[in-house]
């Protein structure tokens, strides 16, 4: 054979998929044709194709040598390095790719990203690496270019970095993109986070991935988990829901115009004419003007006239017409938005809402149609519940097939927020009453019972994470005072083991009351084991660290031009101030409360040296403990700007030397970056003079009442 004719059999076996018979055909094609980049990205993918990865490699590595310059082969090789784990080697090809194709290569972000999951899931630098896993595939979503595949491996990024809105967010557009088992699947376990806790939307989940493939294990399995969960707790809200809403509470947020105007079924469609709706309308207005404004059909709801001319114009509207239909055809929710019923909301095999939740994917406009009077509807039946400590019922509600927009997530949890507000007042009140007298445990556990705060506070989402650790610091708080005030341990300890029984879905709230929880008991146990009185205190410590600050980056008309000047600066960028925040850490110690003469030398470990403290009275301990725990708060919280402050920092010192500035996509997106980092110093600013006023405060009310 020619190398002519090689080199086309070589070509045709690689068209027909026989990438094993094309191999060496195409590796002689290449000697003899080492110029043709298209023989060897044949070659390059025929190994690929054939999964012999290292092969792919080498044939990668002798393309680049005859074509340098060629992004294409660079970024192939990073690809093929990354399959066979050499991920250093990997991430250097890739790069190098980046600089040749720019930032607008789909497949280039895409490699990376399964580079940067690859080094995760090794355990290699797991935050950084999951935290540029997510900016590759959210850039990839910028181009326009994100595959179901990669939205959902988007959302399982977020999900480990526990983003779990995005991660829904992500999910639902790769399902819209493409229905699959995998990312409805993975919806279900979202919901089923405890920080989350939405199971009957996860069962809806898990069930909707069993439509598109119904022998699918995992699914089966987590649903049938999730189902002995919410099957009892169903039959528990049925029997708990009785008289939950009034007669004059329905109808309020949402009145079908079908049911108003009686159009029946049959009617629907073609045959839905102006005039059945004008027939509709004029029963509707008689009936109100012979029933003194009730509508016997819609149980003897008042309705004005200028809502009943409303009715019209709803189903005039094809969209609207349509919307109302499909809710009038799922009789659960149209009885939740109509009448309150909570059926909607409780699990049965019979009850799959399967229609409803695809328009809902399908169509974002439906989610906002229903939005607004699913929120309102349901935060009055919440906040019914809530009042009447109806425990079922708020755990179903909280459960899931909340189906609104985000930003009506507030109008849902209104009523709510403010009767967990009047408890968490109610504990706030008792807690004072018993630093000022001695309480017995009995009289707190009453308390508690009587307003079911363990329970009712356990069934919280993470939208309340506040309002449960305000409730157990004050409690924590009572146990504080009741050893320092009375020196009774015993009731102490009650308590404190009482606010054991509070939990949260908030990971970050339940470890730091456990820490308290651990503080507390060791400093009373080693007051046990000294048989010595001691009373817990607050001293001021200095504590000295710092927030690097960079320069502030004046806004211009030209986003290029911004960027030309950050780059002609860069050594004065580089040489930024920096500015030293002095906080305080606010530290638990132990004071000897035993009567000494001043002239006495305090015991110490080996040392005859005298210590000076403060001491402070009985009276101002519970203040100036709730001050602590506050300041120490707000430190957590200026720690944490602190640590985001100095990983935007040295992103941004990473990226600045690579940003194209003949590309406005990329400028754009690094001065956001920079942007986002001098709006967060502003408020890291703002935090720390509120917490240096907060230690100005307590170590003047200190010094006031000290001896």
């Amino acid at each position: 054979m020619t190398e002519e004719e090689i080199k086309e059999s070589g070509q045709n076996l690689f068209k027909a998929g026989q990438y094993s018979d094309a191999i060496p055909l195409l590796k002689s094609a290449v000697e003899a044709f080492p110029e043709d980049e298209c023989l060897w990205q044949e070659l390059v993918l025929a190994a690929h194709y054939n999964e012999h990865y290292e092969q792919a490699v080498e044939f990668a590595k002798q393309a680049i040598r005859k074509h340098p310059r060629s992004g294409w082969f660079w970024r192939e090789l990073g690809d093929e390095l990354t399959r066979i784990d050499r991920l250093d080697e990997a991430e250097k090809a890739l790069n190098n790719a980046r600089s040749l194709l720019g930032h607008n290569d789909e497949w280039l972000w895409r490699y990376l990203a399964a580079l940067h999951q690859k080094r995760k899931n090794a355990g290699l630098n797991f935050r950084i690496s999951l935290e540029k896993e997510i900016e590759a595939l959210e850039y990839l979503c910028e181009l326009g270019e994100a595959t179901s595949t990669d939205l959902n491996q988007l959302g399982n990024a977020y999900y480990n970095h526990k983003n779990f809105a995005k991660a829904l967010e992500q999910y639902r557009l790769s399902v819209e993109t493409e229905p699959s088992v995998y990312p409805l699947f993975n919806m279900g376990l979202v919901f089923n986070d405890p920080e989350v806790s939405q199971d009957a939307d996860a069962a809806d989940a898990y069930r909707r991935a069993l439509v598109i493939e119904p022998d699918y294990e995992r699914a089966k399995e987590m649903l049938d988990i999730t189902k002995r969960k919410l099957v009892p707790l169903a039959e528990r809200a049925r029997t708990a829901v009785v008289g939950l809403v009034r007669s004059n509470d329905m109808f309020h947020f949402y009145i079908s115009p079908f049911e108003a105007l009686q159009i029946e079924p049959v009617d629907l469609g073609e045959d839905l004419d102006v005039k059945s709706i004008q027939r509709g309308k004029r029963r509707l207005l008689q009936e109100i003007e012979l029933n003194d404004g009730k509508v016997s059909w819609i149980d003897d709801y008042p309705l004005d006239k200028a809502r009943g001319l409303a009715m019209e114009d709803e189903l005039l509207d094809e969209t609207k017409r349509r919307y109302h239909w499909a809710i009038l055809q799922n009789k659960r929710l149209l009885r939740f938005l109509t009448h309150g019923d909570i059926e909607h909301f409780l699990y049965s095999d019979d009850y799959f809402p399967h229609e409803t939740l695809e328009l809902l994917d399908d169509e974002p406009e439906f989610r906002a149609f229903l939005s607004k009077p699913f929120a309102r509807q349901y935060n009055l039946v919440l906040t019914r519940a809530i009042e009447q400590r109806l425990l079922p019922v708020i755990e179903v509600l909280f459960d899931g097939r909340r189906w609104v927009e985000p930003e009506d997530v507030d109008v849902c949890l209104e009523g709510a927020f403010k009767r967990i507000g009047d408890l968490v007042e109610l504990m706030r009140s008792k807690a004072a009453e018993g630093c000022a007298h001695k309480v017995s445990l009995q009289e707190i556990e009453d308390f508690l019972e009587e307003h079911s705060f363990p329970e009712l506070f356990n069934l919280l989402p993470t939208n309340f994470a506040s309002a449960q650790g305000k409730v157990v610091t004050e409690l924590l708080q009572l146990g504080i005072s009741c050893f320092n005030e009375y020196d009774d341990a015993d009731l102490s300890k009650g308590i404190l083991n009482i606010c054991k029984r509070f939990t949260s879905r908030s990971v970050e709230v339940t470890t730091r009351l456990e820490k308290n929880f651990k503080t507390i008991e060791e400093i009373i146990s080693e007051q046990q084991r000294h048989q010595e009185s001691y009373c817990v205190g607050t001293q001021y410590e200095p504590n000295w660290v710092f927030v690097k600050e960079r320069d502030h980056i004046p806004s211009s008309k030209s986003s290029s031009e911004r960027i030309v000047a950050e780059q002609r600066n860069q050594e004065s960028f580089n040489k930024s101030n920096l500015w030293w925040l002095v906080i305080p850490t606010i530290f638990i110690i132990i004071w000897v409360i035993n009567s000494f003469d001043s002239t006495k030398t305090a015991p110490s470990g080996g040392s005859s040296e005298s210590k000076t403290v403060y001491r402070v009275p009985s009276s101002i301990n519970a203040e100036l403990n709730r001050d602590a725990l506050a300041i120490e708060r707000e430190r957590t919280v200026l720690k944490q700007m602190d640590n985001q402050l100095e990983y935007l920092s040295r992103e941004i010192e990473r990226e600045d030397p690579l940003v194209d500035t003949t590309n406005q996509f990329e400028v754009d997106k690094f001065n956001r970056k920079v942007e986002r980092y001098n709006t967060m110093l502003e408020k890291a600013r703002a935090q720390n003079r509120k917490l240096n006023q907060m230690i100005d405060s307590y170590n003047k009310k200190l010094q006031k009442h000290g001896r």
